[in-house]
């Protein structure tokens, strides 16, 4: 980390992208130092408050009008190559799991959104309706064995998540595994996953059909009849060889769990509005795939058991708290007008932030968890976040005193953050240790 801190190779990088094309006081180290490490959020903060902040750090005066000219292409453009600098030297291997060895990277992803300004409309097209005419995309990567960020990506809301799975498909490499949600699930696209000799491992959207082989012909599933089955002879989970695909169906295993009975009836409760709105009505079996959990894989029983699917996809939920920390404690979603390029520089700098932190959250969690200490990634990332300016002085002093000042809130770590267990949900670890102990 204090590597990436270098203030000549940040330098470098801003005369490569020609934010800084002659010598000038504002150089590209204090502007990423400015919206970096900057103490108020983008929804409060103005231009008056980010010169006086530059003029406090650093001695250089420069008017409102001065700076928001500095938000520039070449600004974003500046922070685009930050942000890859970060993804490319922050990482943090994972504790190594037998199960997953067979595998070069297991990929999870996800994407989460908010809503913008309307003058941001143009660059950033929402979904329409009575919500605001502007919304971003995030999309969110995450390499489970290499501890390494793959994707961290800015899109219009309008581009959905099956969009990206067709686009980013070619990205997967052989060996392989890709762990995603359901709006990443199309058939065609986990056959090309498959045809390149690599992995996929997800959840089965309720209206894809499955099929499974009858005397010779494909026969459609009757889940009414495995949820009476799962029922009766009170099974924690069933596993099937099926087929999907409409035109060309293809081989994977299905493996079913049913959910406890208040997740089914939230679900059911939010199909039921959805029909209610589209003025059509749930058919049968559309309620009992809903009360189950339905994962699809080709990866053979050999190298992941029944079992080791449930619990691996479990690890996927790791994303939801990585963007719950994202928004309730980096505030990435509150902003006020700005012209687009100003808010897309400090998203930027809020995702270079993240990333930053993410690799000490983790080394953290790590550390203690070797000491069978169980520290919640949120608790963990918000105490280093109130720290903000402390932190900063710390990283840029050196490796050094980097590492005293982390070792200064080792006892805040142990005091404060330990992770609450929660009666019906392993935490991350805790599926770890369960996967390392099978």
């Amino acid at each position: 980390m204090t590597e990436y801190f270098s203030e000549e190779a940040i330098e470098e990088l801003a005369r490569e992208t020609q934010f800084v094309m002659r010598d000038s006081k504002m150089t590209g180290f204090k502007f990423m130092d400015l919206l970096l490490f900057s103490m108020q959020n983008p929804k409060e903060q103005s231009l008056e408050d980010l010169s006086l902040s530059l003029k406090e750090r650093y001695g250089v005066g420069i008017s409102k009008q001065g700076l928001d000219d500095r938000f520039s292409e070449k600004a974003v453009d500046f922070f685009k190559k930050l942000l890859g600098k970060a993804l490319a030297e922050v990482y943090s291997p994972m504790t190594e799991l037998i199960c997953l060895k067979k595998f070069g990277s297991v990929r999870i992803k996800d994407s989460t959104s908010f809503q913008l300004p309307e003058n941001m409309e143009e660059h950033y097209p929402g979904s329409g309706g009575s919500s605001s005419k502007a919304c971003i995309r995030i999309q969110f990567e995450y390499d489970l064995v290499k501890g390494k960020i793959i994707d961290l990506s800015l899109h219009a809301y309008n581009d959905q998540d099956i969009t990206n799975a067709v686009e980013t498909v070619n990205d997967i490499n052989c060996n392989d595994l890709a762990i995603r949600d359901l709006g990443y699930i199309k058939p065609d696209v986990l056959r090309k996953i498959a045809e390149k000799q690599a992995y996929f491992l997800n959840r089965l959207q309720s209206h894809i059909t499955v099929y499974e082989m009858h005397k010779g012909k494909f026969k459609k599933v009757d889940f009414v009849v495995i949820n009476r089955y799962l029922r009766l002879y009170k099974l924690q989970y069933f596993e099937k060889e099926v087929y999907i695909g409409h035109d060309n169906p293809f081989k994977v295993r299905m493996i079913i769990a049913r959910v406890p009975e208040k997740i089914m009836n939230e679900r059911l409760r939010k199909a039921e509005k959805q029909a209610k709105k589209k003025g059509k009505k749930i058919s049968k079996e559309f309620k009992v795939r809903v009360g189950l959990n339905i994962f699809i894989t080709n990866v053979d029983k050999l190298y992941l058991s029944a079992n080791d699917v449930r619990q691996i996809y479990g690890l996927r939920w790791q994303i939801e708290i990585v963007f719950k920390t994202w928004k309730s404690i980096g505030k990435i979603h509150e902003l006020k007008k700005m012209k687009v390029l100003r808010f897309e520089c400090c998203l930027y700098a809020k995702l270079i932030w993240i990333v930053l932190n993410l690799n000490m959250v983790w080394e953290t969690i790590k550390h203690f968890y070797h000491d069978k200490i169980l520290l919640s990634y949120f608790k963990v990332f918000k105490t280093i976040s109130n720290r903000k300016e402390s932190f900063r002085q710390a990283i840029i002093s050196g490796k050094e005193k980097t590492i005293e000042y982390m070792m200064k809130l080792f006892p805040e770590f142990i005091n404060y953050c330990k992770y609450d267990r929660k009666k019906d949900k392993l935490s991350f670890y805790e599926i770890i240790t369960l996967l390392q102990n099978r």
